[in-house]
This record gives C-alpha cells, sequence and structure tokens, in this order.
C-alpha cells in the first residue's frame, strides 16, 4: 500500500510504481481516455494568446497558467484512478481517488483546513477513522509536505516541466520531452530509480497556452506499467467544496498521520 496518494504528478508516478511490486507481474495496464478538452466552457473562454515560440517555456507558461484560474483534472496509473476540482488562488479543492483494491481516498481542501476520508480495505491498512472525515491544520506546514496547501498540481507541474530535457514541439499545441520523475522513490529499488530520472512525456495546450493534457510513458520504467494520465478541463469554472459536518469529523489520528509518511 503506498503511503500517500497524491496529484502531484512527480509523486503520483512513484506512488504508481510502488503500488505494484517489482518482482511481479504488473496490473494490467489500460490507457484511459483524458476528458476531451472540446470548446472550453463559457466561464473560462478567453481570446487565444501568443504561445511562446521556445518549447520549454511554452510549457513553463502553461504550468503557471493553472495557478490562474479554477480547473478540474482527471488522473489514472496502473489501475488507480482520481478527479478533482481545484481553485489554488482560493486554497479550495476537492480530489476523490478510486485505489486498485476498489478502497477511496477523498481530500477536502478549505484554506489550512484539510480534510481526509478513507473507505473500504485501505481505512484499515492507513489506520483511518472509518467513516469519518479526518481534519489537520495545514498552516505552518513546509510546501514539500503531501497535505500543505502549497504541494498542490500546479507547483509539480512547474517543477517537471522547467526541468525537462529534450523538450521539442511535435505539432500545433503538441508537445514531446523527458522528465525526471525521481524525487521521492527512495522506497524503489535503485534499477526503476534511474529510469525515472528521465521518463518521456506528451504535453498538449489549448489555444488559450493552457495545459489539457500531460502524459508520461511508464512503460519506459517498468513493462507493462502503461500511462501516467492526466487531463486538465473546465477551466474557469467556479469550485465550491462543502466543509464535512462537526458530526463527521475527527482529529487526524497519528496512527494515520504516521501510515501515510507525515508522524
Amino acid at each position: 500500500m503506498p503511503k500517500w496518494t497524491t496529484l502531484g504528478v512527480g509523486v503520483a508516478a512513484v506512488l504508481a510504481l510502488a503500488a505494484c511490486k517489482p518482482d511481479s507481474a504488473p496490473a494490467p495496464a489500460t490507457s484511459a481516455s483524458a476528458p476531451s478538452a472540446g470548446p472550453p466552457a463559457s466561464p473560462s473562454a478567453q481570446p487565444s494568446v501568443q504561445v511562446p515560440a521556445d518549447p520549454g517555456k511554452a510549457l513553463l507558461a502553461a504550468a503557471g497558467r493553472l495557478g490562474a484560474q479554477p480547473f478540474k483534472l482527471k488522473f489514472s496509473a496502473l489501475g488507480q484512478e482520481a478527479t478533482g476540482s481545484i481553485d489554488l488562488s482560493a486554497r479550495t479543492s476537492e480530489i476523490d481517488t478510486l485505489l486498485q483494491n476498489g478502497a477511496t481516498i477523498s481530500v477536502r481542501q478549505l484554506g489550512t483546513d484539510q480534510y481526509v476520508q478513507v473507505t473500504g480495505d485501505s481505512a484499515d491498512a492507513l489506520h483511518a477513522t472509518p467513516g469519518k472525515w479526518m481534519h489537520a491544520d495545514t498552516k505552518g506546514l513546509p510546501a514539500t509536505n503531501p497535505l500543505s496547501p502549497d504541494h498542490n498540481q500546479a507547483a509539480s507541474a512547474a517543477k517537471l516541466l522547467k526541468d525537462a530535457s529534450a523538450v521539442r514541439r511535435t505539432a500545433d499545441g503538441t508537445y514531446s520531452g523527458k522528465a525526471d520523475l525521481s524525487h521521492g522513490a527512495a522506497q524503489l529499488p535503485s534499477s526503476l530509480t534511474g529510469k525515472l530520472k528521465a521518463v518521456p512525456f506528451t504535453a498538449r495546450l489549448d489555444p488559450q497556452g493552457r495545459l489539457t493534457s500531460l502524459i508520461f510513458d511508464m512503460n519506459s520504467v517498468l513493462s507493462g506499467a502503461g500511462e501516467l494520465n492526466t487531463a486538465y478541463y473546465d477551466y474557469g469554472v467556479p469550485v465550491s467544496v462543502a466543509r464535512p459536518a462537526a458530526t463527521e469529523t475527527v482529529p487526524m489520528p497519528d496512527a494515520f498521520k504516521k501510515a501515510i509518511g507525515l508522524g
């Protein structure tokens, strides 16, 4: 069981691989079809922008735009799927993850308040409080902490794309390159960690220069691992997250924090 499930793509790649034992055959991979970018919803309608001609700068600018508007995303890798609605400027988000064993991990963020609910077999494995939202005040946590409001998709994508190598434009709005996903991979064998340092990726941008998809070819790291696929859509659509009722909320247990690597 991975210590933590997060949508920061670098960490997610590591955890997706960690969920698959290197000494056993990986789960059959399916190429998840991302939500169609299509015409942007009316709240996000904006005139086309001048996308930088330099491929690296174009991708870095796209990652920066993740913080400019609310957006939704869909993530998939090795049988794990997640969907989320995120407003980085308001520090508001809701992310639901379905694990391969059928368990779910739901995370709601409202300012510095973080709420986590775990269902299924994973609740026992992670020492979660069954049927309750576990609350933690994340004020003062370092940005590298998985529960920190600053540990977000925009920061993760920007870091990966800033350090990407061999970046080139392959078609209108489509780019390829290699990214280092080895950060946080200490729990993996060195043979896999080395391969994580240069994972091929494909990124697609819309006419406003915003990311619509970021796909990593994890077969280059572990045969049969498939794709690590994140799709971005519904830019500009307001995000509304309900705070769990007090009767459904408990303090986050120390055993849970330790199980996810925070204790």
